[in-house]
């Protein structure tokens, strides 16, 4: 694949793909899909901004701490704010290359995955969770009322 090739392909991922910076989270690189997830106009919009102002810089911290250790994190669910404040929930797939000074990665908003657990999947898990409690518990009181109807009667 030549380089034309592998940019057409890195911008019309569907994906976000990014590259920041390390030492303060500024953009590197980042593709149209990371743009459209952030609430950005373009990438230079991006690269403008002070993108600590996406996400919690505690978080970050910790990430990068992380990141520093083992150098890959996959699949770490983060609440961001875009440019517009509208927090989101995005999925990120992280790797730090500390010799070149940057982390790169995915990101891939699950906001309305979280949204639809938590409003339709949930109540219906309580649910049959409390089916399930309400049928061990019938099963163990007929079990023992078998048992003792056993030891009552001296039924083999």
């Amino acid at each position: 694949m030549n380089e034309i090739e592998y940019k057409k392909l890195y911008e019309a991922a569907p994906i976000g793909l990014w590259r920041t910076n390390i030492e303060d989270g500024r953009v590197i690189h980042a593709n149209e899909a990371t743009v459209k997830i952030l609430g950005f106009d373009s990438f230079e919009e991006l690269s403008q901004y002070d993108t600590t102002n996406l996400y919690d810089l505690k978080i970050r911290t910790e990430l990068v701490q992380e990141l520093k250790e083992c150098h890959e994190i996959k699949d770490f669910q983060i609440v961001m704010r875009r440019k517009d404040g509208k927090e989101i929930t995005v999925s990120l797939s992280v790797k730090i290359d500390q010799n070149n000074g940057y982390i790169e990665g995915t990101i891939k908003d699950v906001t309305n995955i979280i949204s639809f657990e938590s409003s339709v999947l949930l109540p219906h898990l309580e649910k049959i969770s409390l089916l399930k409690q309400h049928i061990i518990e019938k099963l163990r009181q007929s079990d023992y009322s078998y048992h003792e109807l056993r030891k009552s009667s001296k039924i083999a």
